[in-house]
């Protein structure tokens, strides 16, 4: 199964406190996948991500992971949030499956976009991470990464610190995911390529321009029965019998 996204949500509603749960009735694959969340908070420390299946607890480990570029997480330093990428690679899943982050005490978190990544590797899923921080007037919101692997799953997010006018539109063949915009706290939107090679850049064009904001783009690399050359047989031997 070539690499792709499952289920995927975001906050429908300014969030605004210290913890928040994702809406309930999403089913996820029991086994086999890995889940991003990316969130947006008040502080750059504390964050913390659990999740559970119909209520109870998966026992899945979430991690931080160090980028290839930039930081994570990483500040819009105009309006003060930080933009977090939280991985749990090859994960439990299964019916109402639900994320909780919480940003930590006196800490408020204000996006959440939950992302179940399906067909990917069960380990070291990660090929490339970059964060950005845009802080002068632009258009668009530039992020490359440059894949080592073929087929694989790219994804782009944004993060600004709020404009009821914002849009976001990615280019370099990425298709919108999931948006938030709101004028009081923070606006995310996400957006994905499938079968990405070589160098790959969402460039997001951004409906408010003159505004601070921060990128991130990661690539993920497929599991490594999707495609590709299978493998070669083992040497056999022929035993004859003489007459």
């Amino acid at each position: 199964m070539a690499i792709s996204v499952g289920i995927h949500n975001i906050n429908t509603t300014t969030i605004g406190t210290q913890s928040y749960t994702s809406p309930s009735g999403s089913t996820s694959q029991v086994s086999g996948s890995s889940f991003i969340v990316v969130a947006s908070t008040s502080a750059g420390t504390l964050a913390t991500v659990s999740d559970t299946v119909n209520g109870s607890s998966t026992g899945n480990t979430w991690t931080v992971p160090t980028p290839t570029s930039g930081t994570n997480p990483i500040q819009e330093v105009n309006d003060t949030p930080w933009l977090w990428l939280f991985l749990c690679t090859n994960g439990a899943g299964g019916v109402n499956h639900e994320v909780t982050v919480n940003a930590g005490t006196a800490h408020t978190v204000n996006c959440v976009n939950f992302i179940e990544i399906k067909g990917g590797a069960s380990s070291n899923i990660i090929d490339k991470l970059a964060s950005v921080y845009e802080n002068s007037a632009q258009s668009s919101v530039s992020c490359p990464i440059t894949l080592t692997g073929s087929g694989e799953l790219a994804l782009g997010f944004i993060m600004n610190g709020g404009h009821a006018s914002n849009t976001y539109t990615p280019a370099g063949g990425f298709s919108s995911l999931d948006t938030y915009t709101t004028t009081d706290v923070n606006s995310l939107a996400s957006c994905t390529k499938t079968g990405a090679s070589g160098t790959v850049n969402p460039n997001i064009a951004v409906g408010f321009s003159g505004q601070d904001y921060v990128a991130m783009t990661i690539g993920l690399l497929q599991t490594s029965s999707a495609g590709g050359i299978p493998p070669i047989a083992a040497p056999f031997r022929i035993a004859h019998r003489w007459l």
